[in-house]
């Protein structure tokens, strides 16, 4: 069993946990879909898998509309 640093330097974080959260693969075309049926975000981001905040400001990012 390695030692706690000795795991740092091979896999180069502190805690050994990933330094970045994975990202979602999020389709958009659902996503579209939905939002012309009149869904709410909330719904949408559940059906997705995704949080409400992070699917809107993805969706604002790709230039959907979010104040509806």
């Amino acid at each position: 069993m390695e030692s706690g640093k000795e795991y740092t330097k091979i896999h180069g974080t502190k805690s050994g946990k990933p330094m970045h959260r994975p990202t979602k693969n999020i389709d958009w075309d659902k996503v579209r879909f939905y939002r012309e049926k009149g869904i709410s975000w909330t719904k949408i981001a559940e059906i997705v898998g995704t949080t409400p905040p992070t699917l809107i400001k993805h969706a604002r990012m790709k230039g959907l509309m979010t104040d509806s």
